[in-house]
């Protein structure tokens, strides 16, 4: 570990508690602010070269890190909870309506151009679009537009 590294650690480890007490009130109590601190040492840890101390402190920047975790995994759980809801046992059958539905829907997808709807079926599948930005190595902002974008040519097209 180098000199630079091994200072880092020490940072990382003296707002550690700070963090872990932000996590337990994010969380409301909740079992998970451990893991959610735990989280956020590590992300930290790995996108040090990302950490600026003229913008704010190690504990302040942790906390912004465990925040958006904790924002993700909130959406990635409320995706699999719509999701289960619509396989779930007894749910009705799709009828032929909603075949030809489908099918309009896939075609329509299928036409718009690859980024769009790449980035389209990444957030239809769950995945947020900070997980696209690292899957897909483009800017945020380039995922936004194209998921809009996608979004507004698929309206047109009275979907």
């Amino acid at each position: 570990m180098t000199k630079e590294e091994h200072s880092f650690a020490n940072l990382i480890t003296d707002a550690y508690p700070k963090v872990r007490a932000f996590c337990r009130q994010l969380t409301q109590g909740r079992d998970g602010a451990d893991d959610l601190a735990q989280i956020a040492a590590e992300k930290a840890w790995k996108q040090r070269a990302l950490y600026d101390p003229t913008q704010s402190s190690v504990s302040t920047w942790m906390g912004n890190i465990a925040k958006r975790e904790y924002i993700d995994h909130g959406r990635r759980a409320a995706v699999k909870k719509r999701r289960a809801h619509l396989i779930a046992p007894g749910h009705a059958e799709p009828n032929q309506e909603h075949a030809v539905m489908a099918s309009q829907t896939m075609r329509a997808v299928h036409s718009l151009p690859l980024e769009q709807r790449d980035a389209l079926l990444a957030a239809a599948m769950g995945e947020t679009q900070s997980e696209t930005v690292v899957r897909t190595k483009a800017p945020l902002g380039s995922i936004k537009s194209r998921q809009r974008m996608g979004r507004e040519k698929l309206i047109k097209m009275g979907l």
